[in-house]
């Protein structure tokens, strides 16, 4: 004959073997506390838990070394780093006489910093490099 078993009767039962004191006999022995197999041991973590805010030493210390690669980079050599190359075009273009350099190197700058995010400033720059040309006929712009 197979045994029934309720939901309620389950439940007290398993009550019972998790060592739950109300449900558990009290003058019976009480069942030993459930532990996991240590495999399944939570490992402690190595790093203490810190407040929102407060990096750990390690992520510091890889946030330093990520700023110290990054300001190495030359500006010219990576396509991320537009508002850099815009700061060096700014630079040249005010160390410039050149009309037709000063052409190129204004419309360069628009360029990146349209790429940079920044389109107010690009309007800006081809509004300046439209007065310039009118300033000079268009005869700078083709020369080198």
């Amino acid at each position: 004959m197979v045994a029934q078993c309720t939901l309620g009767a389950f439940f007290v039962h398993f009550l019972c073997l998790i060592g739950i004191p109300s449900v558990a006999r009290a003058g019976g022995p009480r069942p030993a506390e459930v532990t996991l197999d240590p495999l399944c041991d939570p490992v402690d973590s190595r790093n203490p838990k810190l407040a929102p805010g407060n990096p750990a030493p390690s992520t510091r210390k890889m946030a330093q070394l990520v700023k110290e690669l990054f300001d190495q980079v030359k500006p010219e050599s990576a396509a991320f780093i537009n508002d850099r190359v815009a700061a060096v075009l700014e630079n040249k273009l005010m160390n410039t006489t050149n009309t037709g350099q000063r052409f190129r190197l204004e419309f360069m700058l628009g360029i990146e910093q349209t790429k940079a995010g920044r389109p107010d400033k690009a309007l800006n720059t081809f509004a300046a490099l439209e007065r310039l040309i009118e300033e000079d006929g268009g005869a700078g712009a083709n020369r080198p």
